[in-house]
């Protein structure tokens, strides 16, 4: 599943749940925390805990990324520009 680049933390974490871990209680599983906290962070529509992003990105083999989850704590990687390089003066010196 691709998903699309406004998806915010909690749609990223809803995701996880419905389509891919399939119930809050596999997803405390996952991060190590009560089905209770799971749901606490979704009803009060907490941020996604710094902690929880990475177990999320691995149960999920990938498919909801630690970016989609925090993307103020993972920014989106940029590839890298490749550098100019400089004409080479090929003018042999006397």
């Amino acid at each position: 599943m691709q998903l699309g680049k406004d998806m915010t933390g909690m749609t990223a974490l809803r995701q996880a749940i419905r389509h891919h871990l399939k119930s809050q209680v596999a997803v405390a599983r996952a991060v190590g925390v009560t089905p209770q906290a799971v749901s606490d962070v979704l009803r009060r529509n907490k941020r996604v805990p710094a902690e929880w992003c990475l177990a999320i990105e691995t149960a999920t083999q990938g498919a909801i990324t630690r970016q989609a989850l925090r993307p103020d704590l993972y920014p989106a990687e940029v590839p890298a520009e490749k550098p100019v390089e400089k004409p080479v003066d090929k003018k042999e010196k006397p």
